[in-house]
């Protein structure tokens, strides 16, 4: 499973407007989790652009255990994702972390469980092409070739102006997705 957030717009109308009236209508994120093997999205949380990603990946898992037929076994995620309690929740669960510590990251625990101090360790042993190909992280690219597909079919911005119909209305592009894939 692999996760990230791309932004969707909320409005179709061009930048030139914007920079003219100096308005800001923001965008919307969509936390997504696609399954690697069929590119199908698993899960999804939408928010606005303030939301961090890193607070959204326990829901996107659960999300993919219910949908999924077999055991989430990895998942694989950008450094937006690198905090103690991430790891912590995925080993907790037996899940693989293939999420890039950052650089110089401490190996101290702060009470947060081993797990994230075991992945910097890791990482420094193996180095980071040892660390790519143990986790296989180079597949992430399937989630960033669904997050295209979506919005090549099915668009990159959203049409409502209520924020909570934004949100909805992007969480149904997903949802739609899935349908056309027929997954």
């Amino acid at each position: 499973m692999a996760i990230d957030s791309p932004g969707l717009k909320a409005s179709n109308r061009g930048e030139w407007l914007r920079d003219k009236w100096h308005v800001h209508r923001g965008w919307i994120k969509a936390h997504v989790a696609v399954e690697v093997g069929s590119g199908s999205v698993v899960g999804v949380v939408v928010t606005d652009e303030r939301a961090p990603d890193h607070r959204f990946l326990p829901q996107l898992v659960r999300q993919a255990e219910r949908r999924l037929p077999g055991p989430v076994k990895r998942v694989l995620a950008d450094a937006a994702y690198d905090i103690r309690d991430n790891f912590a929740f995925l080993r907790q669960r037996g899940i693989d972390a293939a999420i890039p510590v950052r650089a110089g990251a401490s190996r101290k625990s702060l009470g947060k469980g081993l797990a994230r101090s075991l992945a910097v360790g890791e990482r420094r042993r193996v180095g980071e092409t040892g660390w790519r190909l143990r986790h296989q992280y180079r597949m992430r690219w399937k989630v960033e070739t669904t997050f295209f597909a979506v919005k090549r079919v099915i668009g990159e911005s959203v049409m409502s102006r209520q924020r909570d119909i934004m949100l909805r209305e992007a969480e149904q592009m997903f949802a739609a997705y899935n349908q056309l894939m027929g997954v």
